[in-house]
């Protein structure tokens, strides 16, 4: 999947920070700056009237009243707000992640009445090999495969209507049960440009987005984004082994089980999407399918550094 970054172009159209010899030849997008945080030239309308380059010149070359003029140290000021909100682009930038339609896939398993969806599962950066939880795939891996509608791109709209689906059969390659992952094969030869990292790679705040199915054990087949930010980093043992962790603010349904959690800044994936945590093992009761336990945003991704070891 090609991850083209979105703030590297809004960032270039601000254009080379200029030199200080020049505050009076600004161009017109970084008088922006400047402008918004000088209400005396707001009533200029320097923006919408004046040609780029010579914005500030005309201006203050103008027979205008004096008090309309700018101080040399409020373009300087102005040129300063301009160039830290050049930084928070760069520091903030996003990705688009519109192709990932190409490369998340619902994980189901064929039967008598058809396919039931299980789970989500994506592509990996070799041919044929794709990823999900253990608990989706299952031990034995009878009958899975891989369900997709054609969608060019996640923008579009998905025809809730339309129940057709195409897939393809896959096989369990290697399962890590201790980790909650599965890595699975088929015989194609479609790959992605997926980085695998980890947990390491996401502290505190860092912003995410996931990518699955939240319905699909309702057999509703509509690929979702989901943006959240990672809420803590935990580690949590099972069979004795301790594995990294991260907990999303978000809340997850069943049918996200094996999302990928991708890094917003740079596309990076840092983990998969394995439940919400549930106290006592569950509450004991069922609200339309729902243990009121998983009802809150404390998502749980483990981290998919341990991917890297099972392919």
């Amino acid at each position: 999947m090609q991850l083209a970054s979105v703030a590297s172009r809004a960032t270039a159209s601000l254009g080379q920070a200029p030199s200080r010899k020049l505050w009076h030849t600004l161009p017109r997008r970084q008088c922006w700056g400047a402008w918004l945080h000088h209400p005396t030239f707001a009533a200029t309308h320097c923006l919408t009237t004046h040609s780029s380059r010579s914005c500030f010149a005309t201006r203050l070359n103008s027979s205008i009243r004096p008090q309309y003029r700018i101080p040399v140290s409020s373009l300087r000021m102005g040129l300063l707000y301009t160039q830290q909100w050049h930084s928070y682009l760069w520091r903030h930038q996003l990705f688009d992640f519109s192709p990932v339609s190409n490369l998340v896939f619902a994980l189901g398993r064929n039967g008598p009445g058809g396919v039931q969806l299980l789970g989500t599962a994506f592509a990996l950066d070799k041919p044929g090999l794709f990823a999900t939880a253990s608990h989706v795939a299952g031990t034995e891996g009878q009958n899975l495969v891989l369900a997709f509608k054609p969608l060019a791109a996640l923008h579009d709209y998905q025809d809730t209507g339309d129940t057709s689906i195409r897939s393809f059969p896959v096989q369990i390659h290697a399962l890590d049960p201790f980790h909650d992952l599965a890595v699975l094969k088929a015989d194609v030869i479609s790959t992605s440009s997926v980085v695998v990292g980890g947990a390491d790679d996401a502290t505190v705040g860092t912003q995410v987005a996931s990518f699955g199915f939240p319905h699909a054990d309702h057999c509703r087949m509509v690929l979702t984004q989901q943006d959240a930010e990672i809420g803590a980093r935990v580690l949590i043992a099972s069979g004795g082994i301790k594995a990294k962790h991260l907990v999303l603010n978000t809340q997850a349904r069943p049918g996200q089980s094996g999302s990928p959690i991708f890094r917003k800044t740079d596309g990076r994936l840092v983990g998969v999407l394995v439940g919400s945590y549930a106290p006592g093992g569950g509450g004991g009761i069922s609200l339309g399918g729902v243990d009121p336990h998983t009802l809150h945003q404390t998502t749980h991704a483990v981290s998919s550094e341990y991917l890297s070891k099972m392919y």
